[in-house]
């Protein structure tokens, strides 16, 4: 084998230890990266130069220096950073999000998007289109409005009280909307007609319109309190601006329970508490649930979905490719995307305003450097002193 053996084996070494200071630089270099997944570089020897079988039968050989044996990725979770930036989404668990470079789907652990001049989600280092389970572009709904709602059912809860004498009242007032989401305000007089039995009287302002149906008689009470019935709830009203009358339901409570009215002793509190109408409003904000879900918010309370993320996981997520900008693409060694929903499986949930932080471990690269270091020292060094050898056999004949 010679001298030249020790040279050649010497220089993989060198080769191959620079090839792992290159990783762990890049590892070094990317510990701030939002999603980035540490790599791994492992060795394994060359071919060895059988000399000969030792007495024992024993092959005895000599290596021939060392190469890359893996480079690998490390796809352990890393730690969640807030953002507090409603349009930024961590996964905790092993999916990706799925985006669209047009005719081709990328996948990504890094939930960091944005809205483009159409309102379209994107990932904001590269603009290409976050992708919904249904595989279609996700759009924030900036622009949108709701319409309002007229009121068709109105909830009362709470208690009048029992020790209260005829002819006394108890006066609330419940929000009712029109036909063009227009509010108004409704006084409910509550007027104890005799024992366990009261009536209830509608009023409101004149400009408001007028109140064609406006009393709710016979609302009885059984003689443990419980609600018993009431002779009618619905009541009719015909507001100003608009041209058809608008029934209200009242639901008083269920006969023989306490869900809603109640005439026990003690001060009367009967009040409403619900009502089904609403005004109209405009877009406010979106919300993110832990299984994707986007749902937009609108000034006047409404909510109204948006869409799903879709979430892509792999039999083999080191067969990926790094494409950069913090994507991978599948390749033949990762198999198929395995389209899921977040929360489903191992695909791990969804936290908005949230990055995933870089998994890379500071203490664990720099021991990683210094090996590596000394590697490279030493391959040199077997370098040098194959070359000294090498000088003074040259010089043997002086």
């Amino acid at each position: 084998m010679g001298l030249g053996g020790a040279l050649y084996s010497g220089v993989s070494g060198i080769r191959a230890h620079q090839n792992m200071l290159d990783v762990i630089g890049n590892n070094l270099a990317n510990i701030n990266t939002y999603g980035y997944k540490s790599s791994r570089l492992l060795f394994s020897d060359l071919l060895s130069q059988n000399m000969s079988n030792g007495n024992s039968g024993n092959p005895m050989q000599v290596g021939k220096g060392v190469k890359i044996g893996s480079i690998s990725s490390n796809f352990s979770q890393g730690t969640l950073e807030t953002t507090n930036n409603a349009l930024d989404f961590a996964i905790q668990g092993e999916g990706f999000f799925v985006v669209s470079g047009g005719d081709k789907d990328f996948f990504t652990r890094v939930g960091s998007f944005d809205t483009d001049a159409d309102n379209f989600l994107i990932d904001s280092n590269t603009g290409y289109k976050v992708v919904d389970t249904t595989g279609s572009a996700i759009t924030i709904p900036y622009d949108s409005t709701v319409s309002g709602k007229a009121t068709s059912t109105a909830s009362l809860t709470g208690n009048l009280d029992a020790s209260a004498a005829s002819g006394a009242t108890h006066t609330t007032s419940v929000d009712v909307y029109d036909s063009l989401g227009i509010k108004h305000t409704v006084s409910l007089i509550f007027t104890k007609q005799g024992d366990n039995t009261w009536e209830a009287n509608a009023s409101m302002a004149s400009t408001d319109g007028e109140i064609s149906t406006s009393k709710i008689s016979g609302i009885t009470f059984n003689g443990d309190g419980t609600f018993s019935a009431s002779g009618g709830t619905t009541l009719a009203f015909k507001f100003s601006g608009t041209s058809d009358t608008q029934s209200v339901i009242f639901n008083l409570g269920t006969s023989g329970g306490s869900d809603g009215l109640t005439q026990y002793g003690g001060n009367s509190t009967a009040a409403a508490t619900s009502q089904d109408g609403y005004e109209s409003g405009t877009f406010d904000s979106i919300s993110v649930d832990s299984g994707g879900s986007i749902t937009a918010l609108y000034t006047n309370g409404i909510t109204q979905p948006v869409a799903t993320l879709k979430i892509a996981l792999f039999n083999n997520l080191n067969g990926l490719s790094k494409q950069g900008n913090n994507l991978y693409a599948q390749t033949s060694a990762s198999g198929e995307p395995i389209y899921v929903t977040a929360g489903s499986g191992s695909a791990g949930s969804i936290s908005s305003g949230y990055l995933e932080g870089s998994n890379v471990d500071m203490a664990t690269e720099l021991t990683s450097l210094i090996i590596a270091q000394r590697g490279f020292q030493l391959n040199t060094k077997v370098i040098t002193t194959a070359d000294e050898v090498l000088s003074d056999i040259v010089n043997l004949k002086r």
